[in-house]
């Protein structure tokens, strides 16, 4: 081992992880780690961590003092977890060091598991193995589904404040074409909206 260079052990390292990985999550889900990513994420998790201090992190990093090695605050710069409390910040978060939960199905119980799912296999498109069921990323499509139904309530009362303001201002728009049986500000509303969502997508191709 002592003659080997040190480049040799992190090569055999990420070689012997990159085959572990890949036997269970699958080769292409392999190719994004190396040993550094074993490290990198070490740290990340101590950084984040208020009550550890550098100095004990990096005793148990095995990284030199800062100053004295760029390697280890690269690792640092270079992941969200210095940059996270200045997002929850901006995000309106009065605490942005605190611990925060993404909306979830847990105060509905268990018995609506089965439920659940089917929702979620109606409401999105997917075809990504780590968001299906059972995938590792799951829970990222899951916390979507809570939150889009979280906001429903929310969603129905803004949408029912737009309807109530293009009826009371009589919305019109003479190249907008009206049929029969449905009232003119709603057939304007949603062609405004088509319109403009198409204009947007456009601009942002």
């Amino acid at each position: 081992m002592h003659k080997t260079r040190k480049d040799g052990v992190a090569e055999a390292l990420t070689k012997a992880a990159k085959k572990y990985i890949g036997n269970d999550f699958g080769v292409q889900f392999a190719k994004f780690y190396s040993i550094r990513s074993v490290r990198k994420g070490g740290m990340t998790h101590n950084r984040s961590n208020r009550n550890l201090s550098t100095q004990e992190e990096y005793a148990r990093s095995g990284h030199m003092a800062p100053g004295m090695n760029g390697n280890a605050e690269g690792y640092i710069d270079s992941t969200p977890a210095l940059s996270a409390p200045g997002g929850m910040s901006l995000a309106g978060y009065t605490d942005p060091h605190g611990e925060h939960v993404p909306m979830n199905f847990r105060s509905l119980g268990g018995l609506v598991r089965d439920s659940i799912e089917r929702f979620i296999s109606n409401l999105f498109v997917n075809n990504v193995e780590c968001l299906q069921e059972g995938g590792i990323n799951r829970e990222v499509l899951v916390t979507c589904a809570a939150c889009i139904i979280g906001w429903y309530n929310n969603l129905v009362r803004d949408v029912g404040s737009i309807h109530q303001a293009a009826q009371k201002s009589q919305l019109s728009d003479d190249s907008v074409t009206l049929s029969a049986g449905a009232p003119g500000w709603r057939l304007v509303l949603k062609s405004w909206s088509k319109r403009i969502k198409d204009r947007f997508d456009e601009d942002n191709p």
